[in-house]
This record gives C-alpha cells, sequence and structure tokens, in this order.
C-alpha cells in the first residue's frame, strides 16, 4: 500500500511546492540542500536515469503488444531510479499526475498493459514530465 502513496503526494502535502522523495533503502551520504536550487525547466520529476543495458527501457516492464502501450510510449525509452525523485508539487498539480495513476491502473485492471508492481505505472505516469538530469548518480552504487 505504501508504495501507492507516492502517486498522491501533493495531496498529501498541500502546502509544499517541492519535496524528495526517498525510498527506504536509500543512505543519504552529504547534504542535499542544494537540489532546492535546481532549475527543472517545468518538469514534474528530476531524477537519476538508470538506463544501463536493455533491463532499464521500458520495453522490460510494458507490453508493447497493446495498442495504448504502442500508441503513448517508446520502447526504447529509458527508466529512472524509482526510488529517489525530486518532485515540484506545483507543476504535477498543474499537469494532473495523480488523476493519471488510477487512470491507467483502472485501464490495467486485468493485467494486460504491465504486470503487477508500481514501477510501470509510474514510469508512465510521469513519462512526459521527468527531467532525467538529477546529477547524483553516485546514489546508485552500492
Amino acid at each position: 500500500m505504501l508504495h501507492h502513496v507516492r502517486f498522491y503526494l501533493p495531496e498529501m502535502y498541500t502546502k509544499l511546492h517541492r519535496i524528495l522523495f526517498l525510498d527506504d533503502d536509500i543512505v543519504v551520504q552529504r547534504d542535499l540542500t542544494g537540489l532546492w536550487d535546481i532549475d527543472m525547466d517545468g518538469k514534474v520529476n528530476d531524477a537519476v536515469e538508470t538506463c544501463f543495458g536493455l533491463f532499464h527501457r521500458y520495453a522490460q516492464c510494458k507490453n508493447f503488444s497493446h495498442p495504448l502501450i504502442k500508441e503513448n510510449f517508446s520502447p526504447k525509452a529509458c527508466a529512472w531510479a524509482y526510488g529517489m525523485n525530486f518532485f515540484d508539487l506545483d507543476a504535477w498539480r498543474r499537469e494532473k499526475c495523480t488523476e493519471q495513476y488510477p487512470y491507467w491502473q483502472t485501464l490495467n485492471e486485468n493485467p494486460t498493459l504491465w504486470k503487477l508492481g508500481t514501477l510501470p505505472p509510474g514510469l508512465i505516469t510521469f513519462y512526459s514530465t521527468t527531467r532525467k538530469e538529477l546529477a547524483l548518480p553516485e546514489c546508485l552504487i552500492d
């Protein structure tokens, strides 16, 4: 259930403009206050791109034989580190991303668009609103 909470951050934190979302397995080893100075170019999400190899491409987690997926997304699109996101909540509200999440979840009731999990609908929800330039790749190293 907690994995779904991330899609309702703007409703939970109505007075915030930006928020750093970290999964519980992320270890912070330095001051991250500089993130608040990032120009996100109007995007909702800034994240670390994880496009090393085929595993982290959209084709690996979505059913591209389904017309809805095939028509709306590129199988070669790169994913991002889903457990570390810097969100502009004002842009999120403007883009109505929270409404996109249940819309796609409902379309995938049987599941024919993707297998279960929150990564595929997250990648769909923030597909065109993610700036994959967060300069923290060292956070991905074990």
